[in-house]
Order: structure tokens, then C-alpha cells, then sequence
């Protein structure tokens, strides 16, 4: 092995200086492997346990397990739905502590045991059955566990597909060639009835029987390094605490439950993008519900950026009103996005910010998994680690592209809150806090201000602007819990 030495001398002047370089790179070394380890701990598997209790259900509140019933293919009622319909959940239920979650996934199946992480050719839809506790628990044993902040297990049990979205089965299937339409590749429409459709028609009579009434569908898209089941854990986690006003959907892109192969996970993201923007369509076209939020997590960031800036290029000749009529997208969430900060700006400039009512963002300077992300692309800043890198001048163009984006600091949270996740990535559901802004941002209207958020004192100086970051103030818990008890005595 051929050796360098060192030819220049260590002097005084040049000691300090090789001491910093080396200090950085072991910096950078010491944050990529914690980074790493943070990304590792994501839930990822048939049963985890659940996630820290958001702080109102602490005391005891009452559980939503309602669910309308559905209707199997063969036309036998579904027994957990069933039993489990239009009742709430207190510490002295009886009732099993299940619920289901509808899902879409474009991940390859294995045989008759879900699907694997391999990218499949066409969008699967179906209803997955998940169980909180042991076998033995009843749903108040699981309350009574949920409101000591006792993590009880929660498993996927059954899986049952409905069949592939038929928009998404390429033009070349055999299947198409059957269809009589117009020659030359197009794609045919097809009714009802036909045993293509039988798919997305029972998809949809099964969610809009659960947004019946006014209520929201909540669509998740997770980060990398999660298997299929966990997105599913916390789309049930989430149905519990949102209590019947949004209804949970998950979008599994093909991740791998590892946190290596970062950069390929990455393009398998994009390439899924399609995928996720027909699959928002299908939701727009043909559900109920009165609005459509979408809550995305990590490097299923970029992928809802792309398929709304998609569907907003799609329909550019509405604004205001009309487009919002036409798209019904609510709220986007980002959480923790594994996202380029440049790309999402010149997205903003081109008119993103008119997709949805209202957009927050939650980041953290702490965010290890950003670190490493940051640490892989080579500097490129991450959107989920604004709060840290936004100069003054870019805080000023992000404050003027939209008086509808909020950005939420979640990095005093991660140190007050406690928990174990000071540089976690998962903060948005493993830090109680954060856990509870997020759940309150979609089960009302309230802004961060009337949810117990607070910015930085206003500036002395009229020229500069108003700080638009917004955080967790020492006295949070009480804000929360205050606003909390006050929606239930309206509601009363």
C-alpha cells in the first residue's frame, strides 16, 4: 500500500486548522451514523408497538372505533366493521380492539402473504384488518392502556385486495384488447359492470360508506425504510385519535424496511409518483368526502409535491375557487420531507400553493435523518430542516409565496416533550407533542396561533418582516389540553 506523508510542517498556525477539518468530517461521520439509526428504529414488520399517546387522550377520552359496515366480494358483511359500527370506544368496552384501513399500493405481491418491496406493474386496492393489543384485550383494555401512554402492540391480522385499479393496467395488457373502443392504443372506458372495474367500484363503495356524513379522507404517504404493514399501523393509530371526522387511506410505494440503499429507494419514489397522482384522481373523481388532506412523511414528500403540481399543470386554466372545487384537496402536511428546498420553491413560484387550502410544514434543525440525507446528496438542503438553513432573505420569499403555508418548528417540542426522540425523524408521530399539533391541524380549522403555537416577538424594525416560523412554547401541554376540553364542551 503506498503511504503520503505529511510535507508540510505542523506548525501552531496549521495545527488548528487540520484539527477543525478532522473535527468536521467525524462531526458529519457521528450525524450519518446516528442518522442511520434513527431511520433504522422505524417501525417495520407485522406488529410494533404503538405510537406515544398524543397528550387529550391521556385522559382517558373515548376511542373512535366506529366503522360503517362493508361488503365483501361474496356478499358476506364484514364482522369486525359490523361489529364495531357507529359505537365509540371507552375504558369499559367489551369489543375487540380492531379496526380496518383502506389502502392502495403499487408494491409487488408474494403469493398470499402481502407484498413484498419489489416494484409491481399496476395500483392494488384493498382493506387490511389491524388489531390493537393481544388477542385476549378488549377495546377498553386498550383505552385504559392508550390513556396511561402504555403502548399496546398493534398488528395487521388479515389483508383482502379488492383486485389492480384498473387505470393503471398498461395499454398492452391482453385484458384491453378485449374492450371495443377506438384503435391505436388508447385507453378504453369502461363501465360499472365490467370485471375490470369490479375493483375500484368496491374501493369506493367501501369509502364512501365511511365518509358518509361530511367527513375527510386523511391520505398518507410514508417515508423510505418501512415495510408494507407499518403505514397501515399508523393509518389505524391515526382513525383512533381523528375519532370518525377524517378517514384514513394509505399509498404504499414499494420502500424497503432497511435504511440502506438510500438513492435507489429514492428513484423507486419517483417512479411512483404516476401511481400516487391516479390514485389521488380516483379519490377526487369519485368519492364523497368532502375534502381530501394528505399527510406525507419523508421521502413521500417529493412524490405528493410532483403528483399535485401534476394535477394543478393538469387543470391550469382554473384559479382560485373553481380549483379548489375541482381538486378538493384540504390540508398537505409535510413531516420531516425529504425534499430539495430549491425544488420546492420554484415549484411554489409556479403556482403549487393554489393546490390545497392550506399547506404546513413541520421541521427540525435536529432532524438526524435529514442529516443524512443532506450528508448522502451532498449539501442539497432538505426541506424538513428549513427552520436551521433558511437565510434572511429566503424567509422572506417563503413568507410571501402563500398566505396559506404555515412552518412549524418542532425542534424545542423534540426537547421539551421528551421521549427518547431528540434527533428522531419520526418525531411527527413519536413525539407527543408534535403528534398533537398534527391531529388538531386536521380536526379543525384552527391556525397554529389558536392551537398553542407561538412565533418569535415581532421585530422592532417595521422593515423587517414578521418571523414565519412557528413553535412550541414551554406551557404547550396546558394550551392544548385547555383548547381540547373547550371543543368538547361545544361539542356538547
Amino acid at each position: 500500500m503506498r503511504t503520503h506523508r505529511q510535507t508540510r510542517p505542523t506548525t501552531p498556525e496549521h495545527a488548528p486548522a487540520s484539527r477543525a477539518g478532522a473535527s468536521r468530517n467525524t462531526l458529519r461521520l457521528a450525524c450519518a451514523l446516528a442518522a442511520a439509526l434513527a431511520l433504522g428504529l422505524a417501525p417495520a414488520g407485522c406488529a410494533a408497538r404503538s405510537s406515544p399517546t398524543p397528550l387529550p387522550y391521556r385522559a382517558g377520552a373515548p376511542l373512535d372505533l366506529s366503522s360503517p359496515p362493508t361488503q365483501r366480494a361474496n356478499g358476506v358483511t364484514d364482522r369486525v366493521a359490523d361489529r364495531v359500527a357507529g359505537r365509540v370506544a371507552d375504558q369499559t368496552d367489551t369489543r375487540p380492539a380492531e379496526v380496518s384501513v383502506l389502502y392502495a399500493t403499487n408494491r409487488r405481491p408474494k403469493g398470499n402473504n402481502g407484498y413484498s418491496a419489489k416494484r409491481g406493474i399496476t395500483t392494488r386496492l384493498g382493506i387490511a384488518e389491524v388489531r390493537f393489543g393481544n388477542p385476549n384485550q378488549t377495546a377498553g383494555d386498550v383505552a385504559r392502556q392508550l390513556a396511561k401512554n402504555k403502548r399496546p402492540k398493534v398488528t395487521v391480522t388479515a389483508l383482502r385486495e379488492f383486485g389492480e385499479h384498473w387505470r393503471s393496467i398498461p395499454l398492452s395488457d391482453p385484458r384491453f384488447l378485449e374492450l371495443p373502443g377506438a384503435p391505436g392504443g388508447e385507453r378504453r372506458e369502461i363501465d360499472d359492470h365490467h370485471p375490470l372495474a369490479q375493483p375500484e367500484t368496491l374501493f369506493i363503495q367501501e369509502l364512501n360508506r365511511r365518509v358518509a356524513g361530511g367527513r375527510r379522507i386523511l391520505l398518507y404517504v410514508p417515508g423510505f425504510n418501512t415495510s408494507f404493514e407499518a403505514p397501515l399501523h399508523l393509518g389505524a393509530e391515526l382513525g383512533l385519535y381523528l375519532r370518525g371526522e377524517s378517514v384514513p387511506v394509505v399509498f404504499s410505494w414499494p420502500a424497503r424496511s432497511s435504511p440502506l440503499g438510500y438513492s435507489k429507494q429514492l428513484t423507486t419514489a419517483d417512479a411512483s409518483v404516476r401511481a400516487l397522482r391516479n390514485f389521488i384522481e380516483l379519490l377526487i373523481e369519485q368519492t364523497d368526502a368532502e375534502a381530501i388532506d394528505v399527510l406525507s412523511y419523508s421521502a413521500g414528500a417529493p412524490m405528493v409535491s410532483d403528483a399535485l403540481m401534476q394535477l394543478r399543470l393538469k387543470h391550469n386554466d382554473l384559479r382560485g375557487t373553481d380549483l379548489h372545487e375541482r381538486l378538493r384537496i384540504g390540508s398537505i402536511i409535510y413531516a420531516g420531507a425529504d425534499e430539495d428546498i430549491d425544488r420546492f420553491r420554484a415549484m411554489y413560484l409556479d403556482g403549487f400553493a393554489d393546490v390545497a387550502e392550506r399547506i404546513t410544514l413541520y421541521s427540525s434543525r435536529r432532524d438526524a435523518g435529514l442529516v443524512l440525507s443532506e450528508f448522502l446528496v451532498r449539501g442539497s438542503k432538505r426541506l424538513g430542516r428549513l427552520s436551521e438553513n433558511l437565510t434572511p432573505s429566503e424567509r422572506v420569499l417563503l413568507s410571501s409565496l402563500g398566505n396559506n403555508t404555515d412552518i412549524i418548528d418542532v425542534s424545542q417540542a423534540q426537547g421539551r416533550a421528551g421521549g427518547g426522540d431528540i434527533f428522531s425523524h419520526a418525531y411527527w408521530y413519536g413525539n407527543p407533542w408534535v403528534s398533537t399539533d398534527l391531529i388538531a391541524s386536521i380536526r379543525s380549522d384552527r391556525t397554529p396561533g389558536q392551537r398553542g403555537l407561538q412565533r418569535r416577538p415581532a421585530p422592532n424594525n417595521a422593515d423587517e418582516p414578521q418571523d414565519p416560523v412557528w413553535r412550541f412554547p414551554r406551557d404547550y401541554p396546558q394550551r392544548v389540553r385547555a383548547m381540547f376540553s373547550q371543543q368538547r364542551s361545544n361539542a356538547e
